[in-house]
């Protein structure tokens, strides 16, 4: 991965929301792109002065702030909201009234009108509104939707997918299981990712059936049967139960395998031979070969596209217009959920 550029101003970036998420995986990206010269980080922001002083001891030049009506215009280019879903869309459209660039978190927001809310402020304020689907940057996902748009092994005739195990994540509040406040449970969090794959790889799909256990709360397990035209597939979710957690695809000549999480590794089997090929995938580097980009990296790839988008007013490789089609999709299955029954498991 090449961060050897360095731009003459590096780009300020302040950050909404000091949790988890931005600690374990944007603190470790930003430390790789300041290192290189490309950025600063200038501002933390979070109600919670213990989350402020944890990333404080990462970037220790940056100002703190309670809330980011606080942040000065002057002081970043780039904002990061790494806030809870709940928040995003007030502090977006806030951010970007007042002349922010901003990488928002997945998923874009809770609901579609509240999403749809941001995509405007952001049109109307002509600032970048950039969503973090960071499998997006993984190669082995872009390795597959080329092997869809080019058909090289033939058609796409069917997938299934499988992710997820026994919640883990270190959730400061009880709020991340409180319907009214999480918005969704595991569709809403783990699926968006995996719905957003399948848009940028099939565009919409032509049928839908979803089932979930939530009974007037928040779904721990779902399954989802999806049709792309001729292409069927089936997606399982699961916050409490350990999956398989990897996709299968069934192409006409050969059969993929990609394991959830392994940025650049695939398997790959042809049709009517016993024997996997594991693709170990790399890039060409200054005409050297090197591994492809790895989990960890794939977020510094990402920071560095909504840098790079913001500073040359590109499109950047998630917009939010793009993140409205998995939002969309999710909001529809919740509206048409029939309960998970021992069959759906299966």
């Amino acid at each position: 991965m090449d961060l050897s550029r360095v731009t003459a101003k590096p780009t300020t970036i302040g950050i909404v929301g000091c949790g988890a998420v931005a600690e374990l995986y944007h603190a470790p990206a930003l430390r790789a792109l300041a290192a290189t010269g490309r950025v600063t980080v200038a501002a933390l922001v979070d109600p919670d002065a213990r989350r402020r002083a944890a990333l404080a001891k990462i970037f220790p030049g940056a100002a703190q702030f309670d809330g980011h009506e606080a942040v000065p215009t002057a002081s970043a280019d780039l904002v990061l909201v790494a806030s809870p879903a709940r928040f995003h869309a007030e502090q977006t459209i806030a951010l970007v009234a007042r002349g922010f660039d901003v990488l928002c978190e997945k998923p874009l927001a809770a609901r579609v009108a509240e999403a749809e809310g941001m995509v405007a402020a952001a049109h109307a304020s002509g600032r970048m509104l950039a969503v973090g689907l960071v499998r997006r940057h993984f190669p082995a996902l872009r390795e597959i939707g080329g092997f869809i748009a080019a058909g090289t092994f033939g058609a796409l005739r069917g997938f299934a997918v499988e992710e997820g195990g026994p919640f883990n994540w270190p959730a400061a509040t009880p709020s991340f299981f409180d319907p009214k406040q999480a918005g969704g449970g595991v569709l809403l969090d783990a699926g968006v990712h995996v719905l957003d794959v399948l848009a940028w790889w099939c565009g919409d799909p032509t049928d839908v059936r979803y089932a979930d256990d939530a009974a007037g709360g928040l779904e721990a397990n779902c399954r989802l049967a999806l049709g792309y035209g001729g292409v069927r597939g089936t997606v399982r979710l699961s916050r409490d139960w350990k999956t398989g957690n990897r996709w299968t695809l069934e192409f006409e000549r050969a059969t993929v395998v990609w394991r959830a999480g392994e940025a650049n590794r695939l398997e790959v089997r042809a049709a009517g031979s016993p024997q996997w090929l594991v693709a170990q995938l790399e890039t060409d580097l200054a005409g050297a070969r090197v591994p492809a980009d790895t989990l960890s990296q794939a977020f510094t790839r990402q920071l560095l596209d909504a840098v790079d988008s913001a500073a040359r007013k590109t499109a950047p490789a998630v917009s939010g217009a793009e993140a409205l089609r998995s939002l969309r999709l999710i909001e529809r299955c919740y509206r048409e959920r029939a309960p998970l029954t021992p069959e759906d498991a299966r």
